[in-house]
């Protein structure tokens, strides 16, 4: 068997890669087999340095702008903030937006209106079928005298 050696002279099979991929089969075996993969296929494959990327990442945010994902789509494309050399365009996106904004609250509104009117039928439902049985059980309770 062949080792691929990258042309720094490191082969992906070095120790910090071979202590990954143990690591790796000991907490997951499936993230083991992916790691497997990733050394057998690949070239000049560093885990470590790989690992530490992700977790720079993860914990200090990507280099380039990424939007808030626990935030609203209409949120995340004002925060994005694009404005263009051209003022008439900006202009029509703002009135644009300001025009979903508003549909959006009318559609919020008109939603809660529906479900206010929802809970009172229920109430109201649940009350006549209370009212029902209060009735069956006193209608039982004369027949059993």
């Amino acid at each position: 068997m062949t080792y691929k050696v990258a042309k720094d002279g490191q082969s992906n099979w070095r120790s910090s890669n071979i202590g990954m991929l143990v690591i790796g089969f000991l907490i997951f075996m499936p993230f083991g087999l992916v790691l497997l993969a990733i050394l057998t296929l690949g070239k000049n494959v560093n885990l470590v340095g790989m690992f530490k990327n992700f977790w720079n990442r993860m914990t200090k945010g990507a280099d380039f702008k990424q939007p808030n994902l626990w935030a609203s789509a209409s949120d995340n494309y004002k925060r994005q903030n694009y404005n263009y050399d051209n003022a008439a365009f900006n202009a029509h996106r703002d009135a644009r937006d300001a025009e979903f904004d508003e549909a959006d609250k009318a559609a919020f509104a008109k939603m809660a209106e529906e479900e206010v009117a929802f809970n009172e039928y229920q109430a109201f439902k649940q009350a006549a079928e209370d009212k029902a049985t209060l009735e069956r059980f006193k209608a039982d309770q004369k027949s059993d005298d």
